[in-house]
C-alpha cells in the first residue's frame, strides 16, 4: 500500500492507472502462477534448471525482494543466495524479507573502494553514472540524495560468501554496468549454470547484447532465451 501511495504521488495523473494495473497484474501472477519476474524470466530459469531444493542464486542489482524479482520463486522453494543492492532503502527490504539470504549493501566493480551513488525518484532510475544522473536531472526527475557506496569485484564477494559451492544462476540488472559485473568475476572458479542478464539499456535505447554475448560466448556460454528485455545464457 505504501508503494502504491508513493507511485500515486509520483505519477498522477498521467501514468498512475497504467502503473496500478501493471502492479495488480504482477501481484496476481505471483499469487496464482508463482512467478515474480518482469517478463516470466523465472519460469524460463525453472524450465532450464532441473527441480532441486538446495539451489544457489546471485542477484546483482536486486532492487526489490518481490517486485520483478528473478529469484523470489526459488527462495520460496528453499533455494538461498546473495542479493546485492546499493540503494540503502531497497537493501533494508531484503534484510526484512529475505532473512535466510545473504544481503549486501554494496556494488560490483572491478576494484575495491567507494563510489558515488545517485538516488532518484523513481528508484529504478538510481545510478552510479554521472552522465545518466545529469540526463535524469535535465529531464526533471528528482535527485533525492548522493551517497558513497562500497564497491567490490564479484569474485571477491563470491569468495567471501560462496567459496566452493556450485552457483545455479546469476541475475544481473545494472543498466550500463553489466559488463563490469561479468568482467569482475573469476570465471575459472565461479561458473554458474545460467546467467540472466539485461540485453537493452533503458537509458539510451541502444542494444548492448552483442558485446555481452561475445564476452559470454568466449566463456563457453550460449544464449538459450531472449524476450527483448533480458537474455538467458
Amino acid at each position: 500500500m505504501k508503494d502504491l501511495i508513493y507511485k500515486f504521488k509520483l505519477y498522477w495523473p498521467r501514468k498512475f492507472f497504467s502503473f496500478a494495473f501493471a502492479e495488480i497484474k504482477n501481484k496476481m501472477r505471483g499469487i496464482f502462477l508463482n512467478s515474480f519476474s518482469q517478463k516470466w524470466e523465472d519460469m524460463e530459469i525453472a524450465k532450464l534448471i532441473w527441480e532441486k531444493t538446495d539451489g544457489i542464486y546471485v542477484d546483482v542489482g536486486a532492487n526489490d525482494p518481490q517486485r520483478f524479482s528473478n529469484n523470489k520463486k526459488f527462495y520460496l522453494k528453499w533455494w538461498r543466495g546473495i542479493n546485492i543492492e546499493p540503494d540503502p532503502i531497497n537493501y533494508q527490504r531484503f534484510v526484512e524479507q529475505r532473512v535466510d539470504d545473504t544481503n549486501l549493501n554494496i556494488w560490483i566493480w572491478q576494484n575495491e573502494g567507494m563510489m558515488e551513488f545517485f538516488r532518484f525518484d523513481p528508484d529504478t532510475l538510481s545510478t552510479f553514472s554521472n552522465e545518466e544522473a545529469d540526463n535524469y536531472i535535465k529531464d526533471w526527475f528528482t535527485l533525492r540524495w548522493k551517497i558513497q557506496i562500497q564497491i567490490k569485484p564479484l569474485s571477491k564477494v563470491l569468495e567471501e560468501n560462496v567459496n566452493d559451492k556450485k552457483i545455479d544462476f546469476f541475475s544481473i540488472d545494472t543498466e550500463w554496468f553489466d559488463m563490469q559485473v561479468l568482467q569482475s568475476n573469476n570465471r575459472e572458479k565461479f561458473s554458474p549454470t545460467l546467467i540472466c542478464i539485461e540485453s537493452v539499456s533503458h537509458s539510451d535505447g541502444k542494444n548492448y547484447e552483442h558485446e555481452q554475448e561475445k564476452f559470454l560466448r568466449e566463456k563457453w556460454y550460449t544464449k538459450v532465451y531472449d524476450n527483448g528485455l533480458n537474455s538467458i545464457y
